[in-house]
């Protein structure tokens, strides 16, 4: 994923993806630029609690505005742990 410029400045996916990872109940996530906006995108499983979401970001200055959830982001058929961005970009 690129980096995405808001506001001058510049804000990294992978700082996000990470930290959203860390999370009990997120499997994976990241944030993309969408119609001009920084939009959290994220995978959760059946270990996700609305309680642990609100918990770990809270006192966060995040960059993100909205978020979509989805039963599965498209993985890189090379890595399977790595996002296909194209592929999660077609699906949105």
């Amino acid at each position: 994923a690129s980096l995405i410029e808001k506001e001058d400045e510049l804000i990294s996916p992978f700082i996000y993806e990470n930290f959203f990872q860390s999370i009990q109940g997120i499997e994976m996530g990241t944030i993309l630029e969408i119609d001009t906006k920084v939009v959290a995108i994220i995978e959760k499983n059946e270990l996700f609690t609305k309680e642990s979401w609100d918990l770990a970001l809270l006192g966060k200055d995040f960059a993100f505005e909205a978020i979509i959830w989805l039963k599965k982001i498209p993985r890189d058929p090379r890595h399977n742990s790595k996002i296909d961005y194209e592929g999660l970009r077609k699906l949105l």
